[in-house]
């Protein structure tokens, strides 16, 4: 009997010492895997006032100024969106006479980067405006109807180095329909 005893207790005391040594191997690997990965050090962010103005001018006079200001961290684009959805009215095709809509207004969409005393700005910038609907006869029948709104498009996709607190012009734009030219200027601001 004290044969078996002794058997007993050699497994017992092995399954005992298993279990304590992977406890201990598990105690040991919780803090390396606690720790941060090794990777390049983040970047600081920062956070900057943009304010546009874009203005539309015709033969070298002032027409039109408008003022937009946002904010944005550095390395992530910010957007701006101001405008309406404008129903525009689709020729007829295959009997469907569904109304489809078009924003009209202004969309920039902008990302500064930290460059010592200046930012890289870059710049999506949109500009749809209106121009009174079209009315034309109908051949087949009951009158005069509405084609629907024209609109004029004005686009500007870039990069741009920005001197920090300095009013810059980023893009002048000639409208190809009219004589009428447009500036996109900004200021960049640190503000943290």
């Amino acid at each position: 009997m004290s044969k078996r005893i002794g058997y007993w207790r050699v497994p017992l005391a092995v399954s005992a010492g298993l279990l304590l040594a992977g406890s201990l191997a598990a105690a040991q690997e919780t803090p390396k895997a606690a720790s941060p990965p090794s990777e390049a050090p983040a970047k600081l962010a920062f956070v900057y006032r943009l304010d546009f103005v874009v203005r539309e001018l015709e033969g070298g006079k002032r027409i039109n100024s408008r003022d937009y200001s946002l904010s944005a961290k550095s390395h992530e684009w910010a957007s701006l969106r101001v405008g309406s959805r404008v129903p525009a009215y689709p020729y007829e095709s295959k009997g469907d006479k569904g109304i489809q809509y078009q924003n009209a207004g202004i969309d920039i969409d902008c990302r500064p980067e930290e460059r010592d005393d200046e930012a890289l700005l870059s710049t999506r910038f949109e500009s749809t405006s209106l121009v009174a609907p079209q009315k034309v006869a109908e051949e087949r029948g009951s009158g005069a109807v509405y084609l629907g709104p024209t609109f004029r498009q004005v686009r500007f996709t870039g990069d741009a180095l920005v001197p920090l607190g300095k009013p810059t012009v980023i893009a002048t734009l000639d409208d190809v329909a009219t004589n009428h030219r447009y500036e996109i200027e900004v200021t960049v601001t640190k503000v943290k």
